[in-house]
């Protein structure tokens, strides 16, 4: 296999997320807050969802750092709020992160080309690290920041014929640099932090306790530290004021930290084939060293099943630590000297994501003409006028927007005993004009539009039904995360007041 093979596949790559990154997902719940709280970035310069002003009171979200509302808000500001600019960044993010991991990787060395051409094709058609650039959340890049953090730090510490150590104070600068905007992008990649911690005890203990590498050590968490304290005082207004933040955070929403095992059936391959390959580690480690990749790995995927409270999307964080530890072990050979056990458990794994890939492309090809926005543009256009209150959910927010609308969203996977208070806010304090749910939404809380029916005076004003193929909603629900089989079908009600 060529380096030119791989740059013909990430060619075609690009274009593919580029053609498909406004239909796939639908506009959905997490997409619209992020999006809402860049516009306020934008309009406003604090950090609240105004889409959901009944979310945390209307106060900011600070959860989540500056960064992503910064440069998203650059770009929508330049362009369009649109679902393909408002997931750009996000699409641009993981790309740079394919190609850190082409440089980790090592594919312009040619006793790893081929192994390493199918691994990293292998991690670009990850069910969820491909999904997770179309989510429009801030996730692709604190993973970029963080993953090529780390890289830059392994880096910064080379060993001399001597087996004395020398440090690149630039690579190592940088590293901290990166780290601290991974952290400012989403205080989730703390919780990774350990396998930072691991690396840096493991050269200390290679180093024989070198005052060179403590003091370079000790220089990049200094730079780390006061980065994001000066975050925490610009947005907390003090120490105390954010560990109580994170406290309210956690208390209603116990998923946001400590981990819960959950393991989505996309992620189960990769981690059997880690779980055995560990085994095999294990069994010859008399045989063989282990070296700071390795441990930086472990770190990563040990922190993130022990302290992330995963609710799905969050396993994209760990992700990449297993490809890199698959590619530590087949680089040395010596861990797998069987080639067809090498290249057997590659090809698998590349086979059970080209199947995955296969099937979502084939639903996206045959609803691409009912996943199009403008269909959902033209249906608000026509029925509400310009400056309405409409209430609605998810798939409409965007559309809403464009019609000069204020939006309020009707969240989806609230459960019947906050309906009266969802109910109440959008009568009492939004005050809606209209409401527009999706079939989805009518199909799965059919109480809460019962709730809204009961307390207000609504008409039908139109409603839209969108052809699907039917071959789409077969395979869409088998076919991995961020796939629907419904688009914008729905129904608008205005409320005569």
């Amino acid at each position: 296999m060529k380096i030119w093979h791989f740059g013909i596949f990430f060619s075609l790559y690009i274009l593919y997320h580029l053609f498909t990154l406004s239909i796939s997902p639908i506009v959905w719940t997490d997409e619209v807050a992020f999006n809402s709280m860049t516009l306020d970035w934008l309009n406003n310069g604090t950090y609240r969802i105004i889409a959901d002003m009944q979310f945390a009171h209307g106060s900011n979200v600070l959860a989540y750092g500056p960064v992503w509302f910064f440069f998203n808000g650059i770009i929508i500001n330049l362009f369009e709020n649109s679902p393909f600019w408002g997931r750009f960044l996000g699409l641009i993010s993981g790309l740079l992160i394919i190609l850190v991991f082409a440089k980790w990787f090592k594919i312009t060395q040619k006793n790893t080309l081929t192994i390493s051409t199918i691994l990293l094709i292998s991690f670009s058609l990850d069910p969820f690290f491909n999904a997770n650039l179309h989510r429009g959340r801030n996730d692709s890049l604190a993973i970029l920041c963080f993953y090529l953090s780390n890289f830059l730090l392994l880096k910064s510490y080379i060993y001399d014929e001597s087996n004395n150590i020398r440090v690149n104070l630039k690579f190592l600068f940088v590293s901290s640099l990166l780290f601290s905007v991974s952290i400012l992008t989403t205080a989730r990649v703390l919780m990774l932090a350990p396998s930072t911690f691991f690396v840096f005890i493991f050269i200390l203990f290679q180093s024989r306790f070198s005052i060179k590498y403590i003091l370079s050590g000790l220089s990049w968490a200094l730079i780390v530290t006061v980065i994001y304290l000066s975050w925490i005082y610009y947005g907390f207004g003090g120490i105390k004021a954010y560990f109580e933040y994170y406290r309210n955070v956690n208390s209603r929403n116990s998923s946001f930290l400590g981990g819960n095992l959950l393991l989505p059936i996309e992620v189960r391959p990769i981690l059997f084939c880690f779980i055995m390959s560990l085994g095999f580690v294990i069994t010859n480690l008399k045989k063989n060293k282990i070296n700071s990749t390795m441990i930086f790995c472990l770190g990563v995927i040990l922190s993130f099943y022990f302290l992330v409270g995963d609710t799905g999307p969050y396993s994209v964080y760990v992700i990449p630590a297993y490809y890199l530890w698959f590619f530590t072990l087949i680089k040395n050979e010596f861990y797998f000297t069987n080639k067809y056990l090498r290249y057997g458990s590659l090809l698998g794994l590349l086979t059970f994501n080209l199947f995955v890939f296969g099937l979502k492309t084939t639903v996206l090809s045959a609803d691409y003409s009912s996943r199009n926005i403008s269909i959902a543009n033209q249906f608000i256009k026509k029925n509400i006028p310009k400056n309405a209150k409409v209430c609605g959910d998810e798939v409409y927010y965007y559309s809403v927007l464009k019609n000069n609308d204020k939006f309020h969203l009707l969240i989806s996977y609230q459960n019947d005993s906050e309906f009266d208070s969802v109910e109440l806010f959008s009568r009492k304090q939004f005050d809606f004009d209209y409401l527009i749910v999706s079939s989805r939404i009518l199909e799965r809380c059919p109480n809460l539009i019962k709730k809204y029916q009961s307390n207000s005076s609504l008409i039908v004003l139109d409603t839209l039904r969108v052809p699907h193929n039917k071959l789409s909603k077969i395979i869409a629900p088998i076919s991995g995360y961020n796939l629907s089989s419904t688009g914008y079908d729905g129904i608008i009600y205005k409320r005569i007041k």
